[in-house]
C-alpha cells in the first residue's frame, strides 16, 4: 500500500516539474515497486512460510535495489 502511494506521488511530481532529480525518484520508486512486487510472488509461488527466508529474499531484493538505484 506504501509503496503503491509512493510511486504515485513521485510520478505526479516528476510530471509536474520535469527535472533531473524528480525523474530519478520516479525511477528509483518505480524499480522499488517491482521488486517488492516480484518478492511477494516468490514468496506465494514457491509457498515460503518461514520468516527467515522470507527475509532472506527481501534482503537481497533490497540489496539489488540500493545496487541499482
Amino acid at each position: 500500500y506504501y509503496g503503491s502511494l509512493n510511486v504515485w506521488l513521485w510520478s505526479a511530481v516528476f510530471h509536474s516539474r520535469d527535472v533531473y532529480w524528480t525523474m530519478l525518484l520516479d525511477y528509483a520508486s518505480a524499480v522499488g515497486l517491482i521488486l517488492i512486487g516480484m518478492a511477494t510472488s516468490i514468496c506465494r509461488g514457491l509457498n515460503i512460510r518461514e520468516r527467515r527466508r522470507r527475509h532472506l529474499l527481501l534482503l537481497l531484493c533490497s540489496l539489488y535495489y540500493v545496487r541499482h538505484i
